[in-house]
């Protein structure tokens, strides 16, 4: 974090990473900023998704989501609602920097679908790809909203290249993902 922080405030055009806002407030904040009518990312997604998530998920029919950059998981919770999903998936992975909204989306989640396990994973996905567990099956990998525009380009181009969505050589393999 500190060479992220004094890269960022010692270049000519000073910067900080949007991942070092999301503590526990600043993601309040930004749930609440995603309810606003001129935030219509959000919404749309929630409309495209509630126009494919049966078909997706019947057709894909995934043991598991694993979601990066989960939030408080509501557009996820779109393909948990979908009627085929409580016949096959069985595990969802929130993956975020916030563990407050991690642990509130879970807790939530849990109550609100039995049937799932939850297994929340606090980290950056740049570096912390390899806390997410193996996978139980049949996996689907959920990397919704704006948060690849929280990477600068060559992070970018960097995190899509590798292999298996930014894992070090050797911790996963492609069939995995």
């Amino acid at each position: 974090m500190a060479d992220e922080v004094r890269r960022g405030l010692t270049a000519s055009q000073k910067y900080l990473l949007p991942k070092y806002f999301y503590d526990a407030r600043g993601s309040e904040l930004f749930e609440r900023i995603t309810e606003q009518p001129e935030y219509y990312l959000t919404q749309m997604e929630h409309e495209l998704l509630a126009g494919l998530a049966n078909e997706l998920m019947a057709t894909l029919r995934p043991h598991e989501l694993v979601e990066l950059g989960s939030g408080s998981s509501s557009k996820t919770r779109v393909l948990l609602g979908a009627a085929s999903t409580p016949q096959h998936l069985r595990r969802y992975v929130p993956f975020d920097v916030s563990e407050s909204m991690v642990r509130g989306a879970a807790q939530e989640l849990l109550d609100a679908y039995p049937f799932l396990e939850v297994h929340g994973v606090i980290g950056d996905f740049e570096r912390h790809l390899d806390r997410i567990p193996p996978p139980a099956g049949g996996r689907l990998v959920l990397f919704l909203g704006s948060t690849i525009g929280n990477l600068e380009p060559s992070a970018r181009r960097q995190f899509l290249s590798a292999p298996c969505w930014g894992q070090k050589e050797g911790c996963c393999s492609a069939s995995t993902w």
